[in-house]
């Protein structure tokens, strides 16, 4: 994204609904590291964090651990 990083989007999306679960997508294991510390970003309402290329079995589990 050109304009706003990952942690800009999620902040926002939170303030705008505390509810939602986020799940985050990542493309790289260097931008997932700088950007995304799971520890720091849960009080977002980041719920879990996939790294491409991942599998469905592992987006279908951190899908319904979001939802639980």
């Amino acid at each position: 994204m050109p304009n706003i990083d990952g942690i800009e989007v999620i902040t926002e999306l939170h303030q705008s609904n505390s509810k939602v679960p986020i799940i985050v997508i990542s493309g790289g294991r260097r931008a997932m590291a700088q950007e995304f510390n799971l520890n720091s970003v849960e009080m977002l309402g980041v719920r879990g964090i996939l790294q491409k290329p991942f599998t469905y079995q592992q987006l279908q589990e951190v899908v319904k651990l979001a939802l639980s």
